[in-house]
């Protein structure tokens, strides 16, 4: 039984073990999958990003190209008007500079401008390093607290001259204010310029955001800001909820299944084998009737215990009628070797015992006796008349008498004995009969 029980906890451990491993390997499987589409979802915002700002890129470019062809910029015309600024629309650009091969300034627009003026190459070395293959070339710088998109472009000395002689145009705007919110309306999330690598947030988004870091290169090949986006996204919240949802339903149902499992074991196996293993001590298989389960195997297992404890019980009682008739065969020799004449009859006077003494005393065979009433084969009377009535009575309230007789067979054959007659009685009480002991007195 213990084995039994052994097993359907084991049963029950290794159901808790697979669904645990079946549940974690769901969770697992839902969280990468999550992860995935969050990395893919904020790998397309970054393009987005990257292609919005490359739109706006494009329209300062084209701007730039403007100016570079406008007579006013050109070189010849800045150095013949040194004292006065042309009036001309410098195409939205906050900062404009105006230089010679050389990368010495021609125009410093406007005047106070310094903070411009540091974020541009101090040299055709460094200016080298950050060529495009392109007509124009794109870098970042900080001027204060502002973000400046330098374009730089090269231009000819003097419009339509032929001459080799050139010059450099760096315009710079500011994008960190009305740019990105050009771009956050255009996303719908948040758009920050920051520096870098200081400013950087290393805290983690709320659920459902995406935040993605773009970097942005300055003059000197190195990141100096980066573009960091942080949005809502829908999608991601929705399939959060249904991941939270399917973590919810997936603990909920294991702890339901173990519940029920072990609800169900115990009260259609436990229990009844718990009973059997009961009954099986005890030694009782009333408590087997007790177990009122339909299984098949739990019902075979009954009938073999209830057949167990059948053939115990025809054993026992095998055994105990076994020892009573050895007992009893022990008795009879006894009471057949013993030199007193012992003889029994029933409730009705029919001779039931003659042993071998009585055979010699009466000389009556045993064969000739049994079946026979005692009157029939022997005439008793008391030698005293008062040791009748004296005996009868003892005999009727002690179930015992004992007294001289003188006896007469039916062959003649005289004996005088010392007689002791006793009751037999059953386990209840009732008479079953009276035993005769005769003790032959010799005169």
């Amino acid at each position: 039984m213990r084995s039994i029980r052994s097993k359907f906890k084991l049963l029950i451990i290794l159901t808790a073990i697979i669904f645990t491993v079946s549940a974690a390997v769901i969770l697992l499987h839902n969280f990468y999958t999550l992860k995935r589409t969050k990395e893919i979802y904020s790998r397309h915002q970054s393009l987005l990003i990257q292609n919005l700002i490359e739109i706006q890129s494009r329209v300062s470019d084209k701007n730039l190209k403007d100016l570079a062809e406008n007579p006013l910029y050109s070189p010849c015309n800045l150095i013949n008007n040194l004292t006065k600024m042309p009036s001309g629309n410098l195409q939205g650009f906050d900062y404009l500079c105006i230089s010679d091969s050389a990368l010495i300034p021609i125009l410093i627009f406007p005047d106070t401008a310094s903070a411009f003026i540091r974020i541009l190459p101090q040299n055709n070395t460094e200016l080298s390093k950050i060529l495009s293959d392109g007509n124009i070339t794109r870098f970042y710088g900080w001027a204060g607290n502002s973000l400046i998109r330098v374009s730089v472009i090269k231009t000819s000395w003097c419009n339509n001259s032929g001459s080799a002689k050139y010059a450099w145009i760096f315009a710079g705007e500011r994008i960190n204010g009305t740019e990105s919110q050009v771009l956050a309306s255009m996303t719908g999330g948040e758009v920050v310029f920051r520096k870098e690598p200081a400013d950087t947030r290393s805290d983690e988004p709320k659920a459902g955001h995406i935040r993605t870091s773009l970097p942005l290169i300055g003059s000197n090949n190195l990141p100096v800001a980066s573009i960091n986006y942080d949005f809502i996204s829908k999608p991601l919240s929705e399939l959060k909820r249904y991941q939270q949802g399917v973590v919810m339903t997936i603990v909920l149902f294991f702890l339901s299944y173990i519940i029920f499992l072990a609800l169900f074991v115990r009260q259609y196996y436990l229990l009844p084998l718990k009973l059997i293993n009961l009954a099986f001590r005890h030694k009782d298989p009333e408590m087997l009737r007790t177990t009122g389960n339909s299984d098949k195997d739990l019902s075979l297992l009954k009938s073999f215990m209830m057949n167990v404890f059948s053939q115990e019980k025809m054993l026992n009682d095998m055994v105990k009628q076994r020892s009573a008739h050895n007992l009893n065969a022990f008795h009879a020799a006894l009471l057949y070797q013993i030199s007193d004449a012992v003889f029994a009859t029933d409730h009705k006077g029919v001779i039931t015992y003659w042993n071998g003494s009585a055979e010699e005393l009466y000389e009556i065979s045993e064969k000739e006796a049994i079946a026979k009433t005692a009157e029939e084969l022997i005439s008793t009377k008391w030698e005293k008349d008062s040791d009748a009535k004296l005996t009868s009575n003892k005999f009727n309230a002690n179930g015992i008498s004992r007294g001289l007789v003188n006896q007469l067979t039916y062959k003649g054959h005289k004996v005088k004995a010392d007689a002791a007659v006793t009751y037999l009685l059953d386990c209840n009480g009732s008479l079953m009969g009276q035993l005769f002991v005769m003790r032959q007195i010799k005169e």
